[in-house]
């Protein structure tokens, strides 16, 4: 009894240390003139690699520089989101952006991001960047995670 004891703990500790080393996740979507049922949705779940960045070009700009000395396996990634529309104009497409970005440069391409959309005439630009999985959703997505959580309970507690 003991043995599988300590063997079920071994398990669960191998695949903590493999959930834990597995990666940063980011929600990534390039969505320019957004129709309004999009701008909330999340777009594609992606593992944070070099190869699916977020890139200036993604708004029309020219593509940011990357030092390939870098070594891959020291970089750090965090999530961006980028939300940008003109309120002067009544029915004005929004533009979206989320995905991964590389952790030492993350403000300067926010401000860089956020100058495009300007130069494009959108007045009212967001950037949030983030270091969790998944953290660059739609808005209020947290809030309705947690509603559906303590529904699911107050159902269970109720009809158990």
């Amino acid at each position: 009894m003991n043995f599988s004891r300590c063997m079920l703990v071994a398990v669960a500790l191998v695949f903590a240390t493999i959930q834990e080393s597995s990666g940063l996740r980011c929600w990534q979507q390039n969505c320019k003139e957004c129709p309004d049922d999009q701008i909330n949705g999340p777009g594609t779940d992606v593992m944070c690699e070099l190869r699916n960045l977020v890139a200036k070009t993604w708004l029309g700009g020219s593509q940011l520089p990357y030092n390939s000395s870098i070594l891959v396996e020291s970089l750090e990634f965090q999530c961006v989101k980028l939300i940008a529309s003109d309120p002067r104009i009544e029915g004005d497409s929004t533009d979206v952006i989320r995905g991964c970005i590389l952790k030492s440069g993350a403000k300067g391409l926010c401000e860089e991001l956020k100058t495009i959309e300007l130069n494009r005439g959108k007045t009212n630009s967001i950037c949030e960047i983030c270091g969790e999985d998944d953290c660059n959703g739609a808005m209020g997505q947290g809030v309705a995670s947690i509603f559906l959580i303590f529904l699911s309970i107050f159902v269970k507690i109720l009809f158990h």
